[in-house]
């Protein structure tokens, strides 16, 4: 996310947001407990709860008490309320407009973007600060552009299209996007990635990023780029759609235009497909290296795990490519994509042992065929093993088992039938749940019983190997803390 060009109030309203809204499945926080993840004070708090109500009228907020619930219409999400506050940050403006309109002189900048010179001057040095020391480009002043190397500015405008815009909405109004779409479907029907909307998204935006770094003479590779003999057919097959999109804008076509327009697609590691892959093992040392490592490395976990892989060529491939693909490296952490993140976090609570194991060799991997370990690579790896590993976390999952609940109750009939509802709708689906129906309390008959966790209507005293619970009525959410915090303590044992 570039969540840290934005002001601070900003970023903290959407904190706000994702911290309620992933609150580990219990349903209310205190403000105290929210003040203090967000490092600021109560009344900072109910600003921010307040600002955000007014801007989003499809955010609800409840309170009870000292606690707080919030409710977020599902069809927009925390993504539109991010989207908003980036859309109107001037910071954000300023660095759409240096993209579009290099070597702009600092009135024409500040008259786009709606602001004073001297307020251009402070959100430059804002943006400079957060873009050096994170992607390691800035803004020049004379002229004001953007400056640094090729790869990263375009990899940073990438991602920030990505997240700026909604797939229904396309920023580059003098390049024609079904154009740009259908060079994109050619390309990635070709090579061996499966279609879907985020990838031809992915790739549909950094092809017109390249494209109008190309207009303005800005170049990744040098003036003697070759295309590989390897890729020359990949271009043969898409030249008809590539020839028309360049004499529109006067861009000599040759071997560095075509790589640079490509990138990083054309990159020399990448691969197009499985075909490719075996063809090339016996004569690029890069690619046999890299197959030998990926095999005997997935052969190793699953035989440490007790895994399976159904299709392990196809997961080589993937893991190859995502290695290597600088662009899917820089969309990886993106705000939309935080089901796979949600995923990637899951799966290390889950297993933190295989994610780990995972980390280390995936790091090894990296840095004897790339000498790069960047944590945004390792974790785009991560995410092609969690996406294209078949039956991945239902294996850990079964492997992981489940932790055993009995509720007590010396109330009426169906009290303790009551008290399991509560505590099933706020507990992960890993518990199992039994009510205690004996018509006398015998203590010697739940201590040899299978269940770990008692939770009591009553005080009990203390039973070897088991944990109890009083819950005084029916569960408090202090009470469904203790609860939940016993169930993932449990859990993280197995």
């Amino acid at each position: 996310m570039l969540t840290k060009l934005l002001p601070n109030p900003s970023r903290r309203q959407i904190n706000l947001l994702k911290v309620l809204e992933e609150h580990d499945g219990k349903k209310w926080m205190t403000k105290y407990e929210i003040a203090e993840k967000l490092n600021c004070s109560y009344k900072i708090l109910e600003t921010d709860v307040d600002h955000i109500e007014e801007k989003a009228d499809y955010i609800k907020f409840t309170w009870a008490r000292d606690a707080m619930d919030v409710s977020i219409d599902p069809n927009k999400g925390v993504q539109a309320y991010y989207r908003r506050e980036f859309k109107e940050s001037k910071v954000i403006r300023m660095l759409e407009v240096l993209f579009f309109y290099p070597k702009i002189d600092i009135y024409e900048l500040a008259k786009r973007t709606d602001s004073s010179t001297s307020t251009m001057y402070r959100n430059i040095a804002a943006a400079n600060k957060v873009l050096s020391e994170k992607y390691q480009i800035s803004i020049s002043r004379q002229p004001f552009e953007i400056i640094g190397d090729e790869a990263e500015i375009r990899s940073f405008y990438h991602a920030f299209f990505m997240e700026k815009y909604t797939v229904q909405e396309w920023p580059f109004e003098d390049i024609d996007y079904h154009t740009v779409f259908n060079l994109v479907d050619t390309l990635l029907s070709k090579s061996a990635f499966e279609l879907n909307m985020f990838r031809t998204r992915n790739s549909t935006i950094q092809l017109a990023v390249n494209l109008t770094r190309l207009k303005t003479n800005k170049y990744y590779h040098s003036e003697d780029a070759k295309i590989k003999d390897k890729n020359r057919k990949m271009f043969d097959l898409i030249s008809g759609s590539l020839d028309p999109l360049l004499n529109k804008y006067n861009i000599e076509i040759n071997d560095r235009t075509l790589l640079d327009l490509l990138y990083p697609y054309t990159n020399v590691n990448c691969l197009l497909s499985e075909r490719q892959m075996f063809d090339l093992k016996s004569s690029e040392k890069y690619i046999y290296n890299s197959y030998e490592f990926l095999k005997q490395f997935i052969r190793q976990m699953t035989e440490k795990f007790s895994l399976e892989v159904v299709d392990e060529n196809s997961l080589i491939l993937e893991l190859h490519n995502a290695a290597y693909l600088n662009n899917i490296n820089n969309t990886s952490q993106t705000f939309f994509t935080e089901n796979t993140n949600t995923l990637i976090n899951y799966v290390k609570e889950l297993n933190p042992e295989f994610d780990q194991y995972l980390q280390e060799e995936l790091s090894k991997y990296l840095e004897l065929m790339t000498s790069e370990t960047k944590d945004s690579k390792v974790r785009v790896m991560k995410e092609s093993v969690y996406v294209h590993w078949e039956g991945l976390v239902e294996a850990l999952l079964k492997r992981q088992g489940e932790v055993s609940m009995l509720v007590v109750s010396d109330n009426e009939r169906y009290h303790g039938e009551a008290v399991k509802s509560v505590l099933k709708s706020e507990l992960p689906d890993r518990v199992s749940f039994e009510v205690y129906k004996e018509p006398e309390l015998d203590l010697e008959l739940i201590k040899k019983s299978e269940h770990e966790i008692i939770v009591s209507t009553f005080p009990l005293k203390k039973l070897e190997g088991k944990e109890v619970i009083f819950v005084e009525g029916f569960p408090t959410f202090k009470e469904i803390q203790l609860v939940y915090k016993a169930v993932h303590g449990r859990l993280d044992s197995k």
